[in-house]
């Protein structure tokens, strides 16, 4: 149905036989990688990949529930109570939340550093 295409003055034969005499290079691969990359991306320091590891590169950024409850290791509905005013387990330290928009909160991590500060010190005086 489909003709192979063939170069004039060549053969599929040709080929075969010089792909097998192709000899391979004796410098490694990633001696030939660091060649040819610059200086100065093989020295930069890792990216953090995880949004934890983004957010503990700069105290001022805003963190989601979710970061929030891995940093302090507590449940969602502890945070909740600890934000009450009502609740029995209410923390006036504990860090406020601003919002981001109609719905959503976050948590400066700042505050979120200096409430586990004042756990420390709680602990270190009793």
């Amino acid at each position: 149905m489909y003709q192979s295409f063939v170069t004039p003055g060549r053969s599929s034969e040709n080929d075969v036989r010089e792909s097998k005499n192709v000899k391979s290079t004796s410098v490694p691969v990633d001696a030939q990688i660091k060649q040819i990359l610059p200086k100065q991306s093989q020295e930069q320091t890792p990216q953090p990949k995880t949004a934890l590891e983004r957010a503990l590169c700069d105290p001022k950024c805003v963190i989601r529930l979710k970061t929030l409850l891995e940093m302090l290791g507590v449940s969602r509905s502890t945070v909740y109570l600890r934000i009450n005013p009502q609740s029995k387990y209410y923390d006036p330290m504990f860090p406020k939340s601003i919002p981001l928009g109609m719905k959503a909160k976050g948590w400066v991590l700042e505050d979120v550093y200096g409430y586990i500060e004042h756990l420390r010190n709680q602990a270190e005086i009793a």
